[in-house]
């Protein structure tokens, strides 16, 4: 990665130009390196990691016009490496060619809480996706987080729920206490595998469906991708308008909570995978 980047900056026409540019993409690049390691240029994703980026930016409170110029610098950037086919999509085309559009907010926990409504309202939604759904609302965990959570990681202590998992990226086990409405749901959605037989300690608790093709389907869990299906298209349904709506903006949300909520440091780097290099950078969106 630091090839291109050298060569990109050293394409810049002036000593002012390569410093701001340089300055914009570095914390580009600690952002990506806050909840999970990018390796290859070609694993960043525009809805992801790019809009996150932006999104997180708005949420620390950077102004508009900084904001808009480390948007600019990412264009160049990405235009740059299209051109050496390092990157490629329609999701970058889209991404360089929009105009920035004046007065975008970012997503707020008021916006979580219309679709957590509607969520928990709509009577067509089965249990499975419903618990899935409420997971992502509530606790700013990642799609790749929660399909690994299995049955046995879900307690109930008298009216109040856990959950423990493992974060992907430092490995740490945490847990995390649930809100009353999702220990509801995860405890309806574990009675009713042990109604159907399909219970076990070790099960996923989000396995595939029922698949008389493949009979070990119950010692899977759905793909990451399959979740972010499910996910995408009850936001749509939810009639949330914000485009900014996704999965990492609403665990920037909660992050940011977390923070202001003065939570330990420790507390906040086991669940969000937050190196402790990245600490300070964190602790100044507060």
């Amino acid at each position: 990665m630091e090839k291109y980047l050298k060569e990109f900056i050293e394409g810049l026409n002036s000593r002012s130009t390569k410093i701001s540019y340089m300055t914009d993409l570095s914390d580009f690049f600690k952002y990506l390196n806050l909840f999970e390691p990018i390796t290859e240029l070609s694993q960043i994703n525009v809805e992801t990691h790019v809009e996150g980026f932006l999104h997180f930016l708005q949420v620390k409170g950077v102004a508009a016009k900084s904001i808009k110029r480390k948007k600019s610098t990412l264009k160049s950037y990405f235009a740059f490496l299209q051109k050496r086919e390092v990157i490629q999509g329609e999701s970058f085309n889209q991404f360089i060619s929009k105009k920035t559009i004046k007065g975008s907010v970012s997503i707020t926990m008021d916006d979580i809480e219309k679709v957590k409504t509607f969520i928990i309202e709509d009577k067509y939604i089965s249990l499975k996706h419903r618990s899935l759904l409420l997971i992502v609302l509530t606790t700013g965990m990642k799609v790749c987080e929660i399909v690994n959570v299995k049955c046995i990681d879900f307690v109930q202590k008298e009216q109040t729920g856990y959950l423990h998992y493992r974060n992907t990226r430092n490995q740490f086990k945490t847990v995390i206490e649930l809100e009353p409405e999702l220990t509801y749901y995860l405890a309806k959605l574990v009675n009713e595998y042990k109604d159907n037989g399909s219970y076990s300690d070790d099960s996923y608790l989000f396995c595939p469906s029922r698949n008389p093709v493949d009979k070990d389907y119950l010692e899977k869990h759905i793909h990451p991708r399959t979740a972010d299906a499910i996910l995408k298209k009850w936001f749509k349904l939810s009639g949330i308008k914000n485009g900014q709506f996704n999965v990492q903006s609403i665990r920037n949300v909660h992050l940011q909570k977390s923070i202001e909520g003065n939570e330990s440091y420790d507390k906040i780097r086991k669940r969000f995978a937050i190196s402790r290099k990245n600490y300070f950078f964190i602790k100044s969106a507060a």
